[in-house]
């Protein structure tokens, strides 16, 4: 019983050590690209303003500034 949580823990540990360096590969490749770069800039923009709309709307389900706003 103890060995077999003991390859379970070694099984969670080096997945996380792939995944760690999977995703670290993933984002210098993808700041490396300047098209890459600017996708992921011009995603991030959009995602702010949708969340800064959300947040900044008004309780009431009336409000005219969001009715006027356009969809992404």
């Amino acid at each position: 019983m103890f060995f077999t949580k003991k390859i379970i823990a070694a099984n969670i540990v080096i997945g996380g050590a792939v995944l760690a360096t999977a995703g670290t590969a993933a984002v210098v490749y993808a700041m490396s690209d300047p098209n890459c770069r600017d996708k992921l800039k011009d995603c991030s923009d959009r995602m702010r303003d949708c969340a800064n709309r959300m947040c900044n709307r008004s309780s009431n389900g009336g409000d005219p500034e969001m009715a006027n706003s356009t969809p992404n």
